[in-house]
């Protein structure tokens, strides 16, 4: 699980460049290769075919898109294998994975939310990783991103009032859970 935690951040963070970068579409037909690519499991001659044609048409996408898809699916694989150790059935994971996959890139609330649930994903596997996380193999990232969940976590929750009189440059926690500076 650390492997996969490990580049998972990586992978998420190319993931959202792409999805900010101004002209990136990502066209329903995509999603749905990309949700098949990570949860098919068919076999025999039904599966090769259909694996063959998810491939090639994977192949026929322009190279953002590719390159979209090669970065985002160690995140995926990560998620998946979380479900799997949960014991989820492949419906279940299918859904799950679904919804860590934009379906609007210019819907901003359905991308935040997205995000947030990515986030939920990483934290599990970093914390899936158990004591291998603390190895110095994995300092740049699950550590890294362990010492700025245990900081964050340690921010006070204020209110509208409270963070208005708070000195500049406080960070905190808003009271819908958003992590803010006072400015």
């Amino acid at each position: 699980m650390a492997a996969l935690a490990s580049v998972s951040g990586d992978s998420i963070t190319k993931a959202q460049e792409l999805e900010s970068r101004p002209g990136f579409s990502f066209p329903a037909s995509m999603r749905t290769a990309l949700i098949d690519a990570v949860t098919d499991e068919s076999q025999g001659i039904t599966g090769a075919v259909h694996k063959f044609l998810s491939q090639k048409y994977l192949t026929s996408l322009p190279k953002d898109q590719q390159t979209y898809i090669t970065a985002i699916l160690p995140f995926l694989q990560g998620t998946a294998h979380l479900m799997a150790g949960a014991r989820m059935p492949a419906t279940t994971m299918r859904a799950d994975l679904e919804s860590v996959i934009p379906l609007n890139l210019s819907n901003p609330e359905a991308m935040r939310t997205m995000n947030q649930t990515r986030q939920n994903y990483l934290n599990a596997m970093d914390v899936g990783s158990g004591s291998a996380g603390e190895a110095p193999q994995f300092a740049r990232t699950i550590g890294a991103r362990r010492n700025a969940a245990e900081a964050d976590a340690s921010l006070p929750t204020l209110t509208p009032a409270q963070a208005s009189a708070a000195p500049k440059g406080t960070r905190f926690r808003g009271t819908d859970g958003q992590i803010r500076v006072r400015h």
